[in-house]
């Protein structure tokens, strides 16, 4: 249909303008940059939770955000320095003035912990010896190890990277130096109604990327199911053996053993043919996952809402993915109202 192929062609187009959305070999290849920081606590200084914290550090990793330490406010990003304290300081939601606390100053808001207490959100904190001297601040997500010698950090890393990252470390921190773990003290677990994913009502380009294969692309339009966006998915002319799809890693959430999630997406053909593909929610740890499936076939000319659940088997897992696998060649698949929820 003439309707279908402008469709096509138009994701066809903005997949080369966003050509680094669609190469993707394992977990933590950085998705596309996001919009502003999370604004879900209160105010600056209020209690957070620890997927917000994550949540929040998230909008400057996935940007990367270039590193500059600096006083001079011009520099600053959504009011905070560019360097590791001013990460911090916005990723748990400080006061902005001078554009956040410096290194020394985050013991100030923070108690010390052990190795043992360390959990998501929570930092490694190598203090300077005196104010004016440098030091280094990483956040904690979660131990990639049974052994707790490895671990997933987010940083305003300086040296040869120069920019904010989401990277695997050793502990306490790769390359060495005198660092102690520290727990904000306003930080508070998660909320079980919080909707665990970025941009799951599609309203801007961020949170979601692709595997090979896979178009991905936001629509603004009198179509969305809620809003004034969704999103729109094709896979062109690829094999679905070769198993295209799009999806979110979703880091800082309770992963301990019994917990249960539930995944939902809104879905509608383009066309006027059936669309099948599967829902897919993924638990992955220390060279382990598991996953719970549901297979669909949207039909034509109406929102339909398709859910999979997954239940952690185990110990040792550190993040969910949540997938859908694209199974119908040729075809455009609309999306919105994307949810990640925890149960228990």
């Amino acid at each position: 249909m003439p309707y279908l192929r402008t469709r096509l062609a138009r994701l066809a187009e903005r997949t080369v303008l966003a050509a680094f959305l669609t190469a993707f070999a394992a977990p933590l290849a950085a998705p596309p940059a996001l919009a502003a920081p999370s604004t879900a606590s209160s105010q600056a200084g209020a209690p957070i939770s620890r997927w917000e914290v994550i949540q929040r550090a998230k909008t400057w990793t996935d940007a990367h955000v270039p590193y500059k330490s600096t006083d001079d406010s011009r520099y600053f990003k959504d009011g905070y320095r560019r360097d590791c304290s001013g990460f911090v300081s916005m990723a748990w939601h400080l006061i902005t003035e001078g554009g956040g606390p410096a290194t020394w100053q985050l013991p100030k808001v923070a108690d010390r912990i052990s190795k043992d207490q360390l959990a998501t959100g929570d930092v490694l904190l190598m203090l300077p010896p005196a104010p004016d001297e440098p030091g280094h601040a990483v956040i904690f997500i979660a131990w990639t190890n049974a052994e707790h010698t490895r671990y997933e950090g987010m940083e305003e890393a300086g040296a040869t990277v120069k920019a904010a990252v989401q990277r695997e470390l050793s502990y306490p921190y790769s390359g060495g130096g005198d660092y102690r773990p520290y727990h904000y003290k306003e930080i508070t677990d998660n909320a079980p109604s919080q909707n665990l994913l970025n941009n799951g009502v599609f309203e801007d380009g961020g949170g979601w990327f692709t595997k090979p294969g896979a178009n991905f692309t936001t629509y603004c339009d009198n179509k969305a199911r809620s809003g004034k966006c969704h999103g729109a998915v094709n896979t062109g002319s690829l094999n679905p053996g070769q198993a295209p799809s799009f999806f979110q890693d979703i880091w800082g959430s309770r992963m301990e053993r019994g917990t249960t999630y539930s995944f939902t997406l809104w879905v509608r053909p383009e066309n006027e043919r059936p669309y099948q593909g599967h829902l897919t929610l993924w638990a992955l740890g220390q060279g382990t996952q598991d996953r719970t499936e549901t297979a669909f076939t949207a039909r034509p000319g109406t929102w339909q809402k398709v859910t999979v659940t997954e239940r952690i088997p185990a110990d040792g897992f550190h993040h969910l993915r949540a997938e859908m696998y694209e199974d119908t060649p040729h075809d455009t698949l609309d999306v919105d109202e994307a949810t990640v929820t925890v149960h228990s």
